[in-house]
């Protein structure tokens, strides 16, 4: 835009914002990916840490049907998966995808630094409007890539929604002071939280508990399971697909929009780029483990004798532990501060630089293994064996990463993804820094 220049420093965003050694690098002329030098290790070792978390929580939806209204799968009671179904669902349900939706949220900022960094003749901040072209481009082609993941992968992909939430609010809201960043997260979830909550419970009570022809967990079997019928896996996905389109922006996009500005205003704060004290992670842990877990500890005994109580905790989860995240998320932070465990920062900071690449990746390698088209063992296994799964993706997760980090700059998909958002390659494909 003529008449915008780059400056070292915009006295709107907070220094926290930019790497530590890049705080007065200059916004460059032209747009273009964040590069090596400007990563944040302690945010890309969160963002390894939630995409692993939540593949921790979406196995079960891969290997069993599940009952569309109350988003619970259909699993047989034995002692064996009612006690790892407990583990799962109070240590992890919510609080990985919470987690990954904040974090999706810091990716406006991180995007918008290049223009954020700019100002007018008279010192003024670039316009609010300043690359949201692009950033809708790039939300647009994300959209895209969700579209095509579910409909011909895994019905419970998440890029199409945080795509859908990502152009709702989040490129205007991000200069906002973090108090109002705060006011209005919380706000937005809680409004989106009664919504979808109270919708779905009205949708029960009309259904009066008949399932949707085509849809019933006997239909899901037949579909997914051998012999299988990828016709029937177009429509249950189809269905979802139209589903999530139509009740993203209308409600759970809501509780999303106010992680994803939760997420910025935490980044403004300085928590995912590892400047607070040692002293404030420290009691974030110790807040989430006296007061997070053992809430959800009680809300989700509640919960399996309450009236649509497996609906409520499916949602009620996350709000009562989102302090849990943060304190997964601090352990992360602290270790990166003290430069503990390297070799596990640098491998979940891999994971988190190549997100899209490795979320692909593992339902890419699950519907193989569960589904008819490939190993065919839907609805065949108890639930403490698919830690076996987990185990083996998310090795498969971190070695991969750790292994093509040490050659290119980024992620396959990555490099799809922001060839097709700027039009032009990103980077030349070997150029990663010497590790």
């Amino acid at each position: 835009m003529a008449g915008w220049h780059a400056t070292p420093h915009n006295p709107n965003m907070s220094t926290m914002e930019t790497h530590p050694t890049n705080a007065h690098r200059p916004a460059p002329a032209t747009p273009a990916p964040v590069g090596a030098a400007d990563r944040i290790r302690s945010l890309d070792a969160v963002r390894g840490l939630a995409l692993l978390g939540i593949f921790f929580i979406n196995l079960p939806f891969f290997a069993f049907p599940i009952d569309f209204m109350t988003y619970e799968a259909s699993i047989a009671s034995t002692p064996g998966n009612d006690r790892a179904m407990w583990i799962v669902e109070v240590l992890g349900q919510g609080k990985f995808m919470a987690l990954f939706a904040m974090l999706f949220g810091t990716g406006a900022v991180l995007y918008a630094r290049k223009y954020d960094a700019e100002t007018g003749p008279d010192g003024s901040p670039a316009p609010l409007a300043r690359g949201a072209g692009l950033w809708y481009r790039r939300l647009g082609i994300l959209a895209a890539i969700g579209f095509c993941h579910a409909l011909f992968v895994w019905f419970g992909d998440i890029l199409l929604p945080y795509a859908i939430t990502g152009m709702m609010v989040v490129w205007w809201v991000r200069r906002l002071p973090v108090w109002a960043l705060t006011v209005l997260a919380v706000a937005s979830y809680a409004v989106g939280l009664a919504l979808t909550l109270g919708l779905t419970i009205v949708g029960m009570q009309f259904s009066n508990g008949v399932e949707m022809e085509g849809f019933a967990v006997q239909d899901q079997i037949e579909a997914f399971g051998a012999p299988g019928s990828y016709a029937g896996i177009l429509l249950i996905n189809g269905f979802v697909i139209i589903q999530n389109t139509i009740f993203v922006p209308l409600m759970f996009g809501w509780m999303l929009a106010g992680l994803m500005m939760g997420g910025i205003a935490l980044f403004r704060a300085g928590f995912f780029s590892a400047q607070w004290s040692v002293r404030a992670y420290l009691l974030t842990i110790l807040i989430g483990a006296t007061t997070s877990l053992p809430a959800t500890i009680a809300l989700h005994a509640w919960t399996e004798t309450a009236a649509y109580g497996r609906l409520i905790y499916f949602f009620g989860a996350q709000p009562v532990g989102i302090p849990l995240s943060l304190a997964y998320a601090s352990v992360i932070i602290l270790l990166v501060k003290a430069g503990a465990l390297a070799w596990l920062t640098g491998a979940l900071a891999n994971v988190g630089r190549m997100a899209l690449t490795n979320y692909l990746m593992q339902s890419l390698i699950t519907v193989l293994l569960f589904y008819f088209y490939g190993f065919g063992l839907y609805n065949s296994v108890n639930y403490p064996e698919l830690w076996l799964v987990v185990a083996g993706v998310w090795l498969v997760n971190l070695g991969f990463s750790s292994l093509w980090m040490r050659r290119f700059s980024m992620g396959p998909m990555e490099w799809v993804w922001r060839t097709l958002t700027y039009g032009r390659r990103p980077n030349a494909p070997s150029t990663a820094p010497p590790r």
